[in-house]
């Protein structure tokens, strides 16, 4: 976050008195200090939430060409890396690299199921039987 908690302070009070200026003369006085309070609350609140917009936009840097800051190492989260790795011919067509190739992969078998298969022709006789079986048992 940019600032301190006056920075909230500060624009809470300028918020509230212009609020108070405003109501007091079409309120009565109970009604004018209770504005007065809750808008002071709440531009308090609001301010840590710029405060915070704020510090993030200003935050955001790019990588050095180096690779690090110029002070030395770059805190975690510091920067952001806006570049893709480079990609190479075999990983951009989903194969793996060739050092990949040369590992072993003794732990690793594919899996191979069988193909599916039309049974045999049944006979018709049998097939004919089996239809009136079924009809035979849908009428009980």
């Amino acid at each position: 976050m940019i600032g301190t908690w006056r920075w909230n302070l500060a624009a809470a009070s300028v918020g509230g008195f212009i609020t108070f200026l405003l109501s007091v003369t079409q309120n009565i006085l109970l009604t004018t200090f209770l504005r007065t309070l809750y808008s002071f609350g709440i531009l308090f609140v609001l301010a840590y939430g710029f405060r915070w917009v704020l510090g993030t936009l200003a935050g955001i840097k790019s990588i050095p060409e180096d690779g690090g800051s110029a002070s030395g190492e770059a805190s975690p989260g510091t920067y952001i890396d806006l570049l893709t790795p480079e990609e190479s011919g075999d990983s951009a067509n989903g194969r793996p690299e060739a050092a990949e190739e040369g590992k072993d992969h003794s732990g690793f078998a594919p899996l191979s199921p069988p193909r599916l298969a039309s049974r045999s022709k049944l006979a018709s006789e049998t097939l004919a039987k089996a239809v009136r079986q079924m009809a035979d048992e849908e009428g009980r």
